[in-house]
């Protein structure tokens, strides 16, 4: 293999790496806020607190792969690229260690949704799963660029960690919201969870988003430090860019948080007369 494809290889599996690692810990988030099937008068439906834990421990086992794969390409990089035998001296590096500390966490994840997804109304399996995700995701801050850095080491790592925990809930949370609209084409619980779901959906996303907003503008203020750095750098194209795709985001939730708002508030207002709510239903719907 050449140094050119080892290199792809490892981006490649980072990035599906980085979609895993969404849906494992979005999953999560989202069962804990919008399921909570621990709160036996609001709980989402079995199907759907089901659907979610599955989804969750699929992406924290694709975690654990797609690690051990990239860690196969980095060996392969330095074998083809410098031309020396990466091991034993490649299990002593940082990268290593920390990645493999990661995929152990990652199969622990695995193991602890897997075992509340058969009590998941045990709020002791809850504190457990909490634990081992959060073990996993302070392990990634010995990846971030932060942890190269000699001044303000901590900090960044700090910073940049949350910045990334937060994006990926809300990337993740999204893509079980998904997962759930299908499930009502062929689930009526679920179906009917639909609208509720949707509106405490806004929990999640307006916490992860002011996360994200309060770790990510001291970060863009260390690594630009200036207006004209926006312009004149690449990471300054990237913030940019980043700002007005969140910016759209924004925008959507808003809207269908205002819809989900005149949604419960129609339903509180006809549940006295024991008739359907009515009134603006929130943006999407489920059953197709």
């Amino acid at each position: 293999m050449s140094a050119d494809l080892a290199q792809f290889l490892d981006g490649l599996f980072r990035s599906f790496g980085l979609i895993a690692y969404a849906v494992a810990l979005g999953g999560i988030a989202f069962a804990a806020i919008v399921l909570r099937p621990w709160r036996a008068p609001q709980a989402a439906p079995i199907s759907a607190v089901s659907s979610c834990l599955r989804l969750a421990a699929l992406g924290a086992a694709g975690i654990s792969v797609c690690i051990l794969l990239q860690l196969a390409a980095k060996a392969q990089f330095i074998a083809a690229g410098m031309n020396i035998a990466p091991f034993p001296e490649f299990f002593r590096t940082q990268v290593f260690q920390v990645n493999i500390a990661r995929a152990a966490l990652a199969a622990l994840t695995v193991l602890a949704v897997l075992w509340l997804g058969r009590r998941p109304a045990a709020v002791a399996r809850w504190l457990a799963l909490g634990i081992v995700a959060a073990f996993l995701v302070l392990a990634g801050a010995w990846l971030t660029h932060g942890s190269a850095r000699l001044e303000q080491r901590g900090m960044l790592m700090a910073l940049t960690t949350l910045h990334q925990t937060a994006g990926v809930a809300w990337v993740g949370g999204v893509a079980h919201l998904v997962f759930l609209w299908r499930l009502g084409g062929r689930d009526a619980p679920a179906a009917n969870f639909w609208p509720e779901a949707l509106a405490r959906f806004s929990i999640l996303g307006i916490g992860a988003f002011a996360l994200l907003l309060a770790a990510g503008i001291p970060l863009a203020w260390i690594y630009v430090a200036s207006w004209s750095g926006l312009a004149g750098s690449a990471y300054g194209s990237v913030l940019v860019a980043k700002w007005t795709l969140m910016a759209a985001a924004l925008a959507l939730a808003v809207a269908n948080f205002r819809a989900a708002r005149r949604w419960r508030q129609a339903r509180a207002a006809s549940a006295p007369r024991g008739e359907e709510p009515g009134g603006s239903r929130p943006i999407f719907k489920a059953g197709g």
